[in-house]
């Protein structure tokens, strides 16, 4: 999330950010990553959705051949391995199109599959055992119940140094002009 502000506006922004009452993006980046973990590998696939979020699937929800979305047109999709896709006409039937995804965030169990959510309380944490040798280990490193979520996911192997997949602290920093427009493009200068 992006905002943009008069630079003598900032000590007010972070004031209202500490009063949990944080002013409302004016930009947004919306990405979707798909981690797949084996005994002797790890893939990682990242969907760049950019500044569209019109277009980002939802209710995602795994079945024993894959993960199945309700996508933008109100159709059902399947992940590729590089993005989401329309769903054959078998792969409807099968699932029962729409309505066959999980719309319900609670479940913790679905079609088989152990489903978390990331840890948004401070110091929360959880982990998934994958067989003897494998964990993957999760835990919001904030302390602070108004700090902003600082997530981080790792693979933990027998006799091995643990290995970082996901790492994003959602704490409140200001960025120069350039990583701005980096991040979402030269739409308006900051400062403005």
């Amino acid at each position: 999330r992006g905002y943009r502000f008069r630079y003598i506006t900032f000590p007010w922004i972070v004031l209202k950010e500490f009063l949990n009452a944080p002013a409302f993006p004016d930009e947004r980046r919306v990405s979707d990553i798909v981690i797949r973990i084996t005994p002797s590998s790890v893939e990682r696939q990242e969907v760049d959705f950019g500044t569209n979020t019109g277009s980002i699937p939802d209710f995602v929800t795994p079945f024993e051949d894959g993960l199945y979305a309700l996508c933008p047109g109100v159709v059902l999709c399947k992940w590729n391995g590089k993005g989401f896709q329309r769903a054959t006409e078998e792969e409807e039937k099968r699932i029962g199109g729409i309505d066959g995804l999980n719309k319900d965030p609670r479940k913790n169990a679905i079609n088989g599959w152990n489903v978390r959510r990331f840890p948004y309380s401070p110091s929360e944490h959880f982990e998934i055992q994958l067989g003897e040798n494998l964990t993957i280990t999760a835990k919001n490193q904030t302390t602070d119940e108004r700090a902003r979520p600082n997530i981080s996911v790792d693979l933990v192997r027998s006799g091995q140094v643990p290995q970082n997949l996901y790492n994003v602290d959602g704490a409140l920093r200001r960025v120069s002009e350039s990583e701005y427009k980096r991040t979402f493009g030269d739409t308006h200068s900051v400062g403005e």
